[in-house]
């Protein structure tokens, strides 16, 4: 058995819509076998391939979120793009059935954000699980609760970037909803750590108040805020990024300096001196005719 891959480098939204539209068969492909259609299998995405990709674009290059985590929440189900670009984060209640989904979206300049229609705000949350290193037997989870899908992804990427060995669950209540109080209890349950990480305003603060009204004696929930200069994780994580980029910009140019001043020296120790004593380059030879003694010369 043999496989065929192609690759091609698309460069416009149009060369992408006209690619899927082949590999989907929506319009005439003469070169297909039209009764093999069914055998086709659609790994990733939705069918929708400009959808797909202005949503995996605004997430990744706009968002700073690692590719492989957008692959493993579209594996898992739980992110994908709907037809107007949003990008829905699936919403699942205990038995992981899905409830309902949060959108944000993806067009240049777009605020918005909300809850997809007939969403059980109140039946479940989006949530993300994750290992990072061997954790030891007798690890229990951290339960990580923020505000949003994209800061519940964030603050994992900020926690696998730092090492932090051990397991993670990350959970949205998007925005000042329901708090996810089943996780929340069941992480109790487990003597687990619950970091409260919401944002750095006003209104996060009257959401920290309201999980100490409900747990007035859970000293296992502490309240998490991100960098001071940061209004959320994203934030955080894309801060963190340009901090890394401006490190290894910093680190080529002295790079480049240091190979110049290297290059520079060697050039000099090859050059020859252009200053003569007697008898050297510049004087009469025999027969009164001018020598030149210039080193690697000849005649």
């Amino acid at each position: 058995m043999y496989a065929i891959m192609r690759t091609e480098k698309h460069h416009t939204m149009g060369e992408i819509a006209a690619m899927g539209k082949h590999s989907e068969r929506t319009r005439d492909t003469p070169n297909a076998d039209p009764e093999r259609l069914a055998d086709n299998v659609r790994l990733v995405g939705t069918g929708d391939w400009v959808a797909d990709a202005q949503v995996r674009a605004y997430l990744v290059e706009g968002r700073d979120i690692p590719r492989g985590m957008i692959d493993e929440l579209h594996a898992r189900g739980t992110l994908y793009a709907d037809s107007r670009s949003n990008a829905v984060f699936l919403r699942t209640d205990a038995e992981g059935q899905a409830v309902g989904a949060s959108l944000r979206g993806t067009a240049p300049g777009s605020e918005f954000q909300g809850l997809a229609y007939g969403s059980r705000r109140e039946e479940g949350h989006f949530s993300y699980s994750m290992t990072v290193g061997r954790p030891e037997p007798y690890d229990t989870p951290q339960y990580h609760v923020v505000e949003s899908p994209i800061d519940a992804v964030s603050r994992a990427a900020l926690i696998q970037r730092a090492g932090e060995r051990g397991e993670y669950v990350f959970l949205s209540n998007d925005g000042h909803g329901d708090l996810p109080r089943r996780q929340i209890e069941e992480g109790l349950a487990r003597q687990s750590l619950i970091h409260c990480g919401f944002d750095n305003d006003a209104g996060s603060a009257t959401l920290w108040e309201q999980v100490k009204e409900v747990y007035p004696r859970a000293e296992a929930i502490e309240r998490e805020r991100p960098p001071s200069r940061a209004k959320d994780w994203n934030d955080a994580l894309r801060a963190q990024g340009r901090t890394e980029e401006r490190t290894e910009e910093r680190t080529e140019e002295r790079t480049e300096e240091r190979t110049e001043e290297r290059t520079e020296e060697r050039t000099e120790e090859r050059e020859p001196s252009q200053e003569h004593g007697p008898g050297r380059g510049g004087g009469m030879g025999a027969g009164g005719s001018e020598r030149d003694d210039t080193p690697g010369r000849s005649y």
